[in-house]
């Protein structure tokens, strides 16, 4: 039997180790896709007061209508999680309620930031559905939605 006859078996056995361990890889890296999130749960009022400073990095957006309408804005509580690509985050709200994030998909443009598709989904405290969305954001921006005098501050960042 020739040398180069034995050698084929062996570079084909090699290649598809090679392929399998790629494979692995991406999948890997494809299913850790996570993106920090911080959620804002923000009571919001027509009495003076101002915004907390907390929500310094909200401020134009809570100047803006509809959100203007009020004029004082006090964060109720923080959240900070880690949303997994294509896995649902419900979190329990202060007041009674849910939200649900889902982080669906990113997009990458050349010279701009990444840009996060999430379904968000709000309900209140017996479980019925209030408001219902998918929302394009830049990494690391936020998006507002209320309830009542109720705001909540939804934003997400990825490397």
């Amino acid at each position: 039997m020739s040398q180069s006859s034995t050698m084929r078996p062996r570079i084909l056995a090699g290649i598809c180790a090679l392929c399998v361990t790629l494979l692995g890889f991406m999948a890997s890296a494809q299913a850790e896709e996570v993106a920090s999130c911080t959620i804002f749960e923000i009571e919001a009022s027509s009495g003076d007061g101002g915004i907390d400073a907390d929500l310094k990095v909200l401020e134009k957006k809570l100047k803006k209508p509809p959100f203007s309408a009020w004029k004082s804005f006090k964060v109720v509580k923080k959240h900070a999680v880690k949303a997994t690509l294509m896995k649902s985050l419900s979190l329990k709200l202060v007041k009674g309620g849910a939200l649900s994030i889902l982080y669906r998909d990113r997009t990458d443009a050349k010279g701009s930031k990444p840009r996060l598709r999430l379904a968000l989904t709000l309900d209140d405290k017996n479980g019925k559905r209030k408001a219902e969305m998918t929302i394009k954001i830049d990494s690391g921006d936020y998006t507002l939605l209320a309830r009542g005098s109720d705001v909540f501050a939804v934003g997400c960042a990825v490397q």
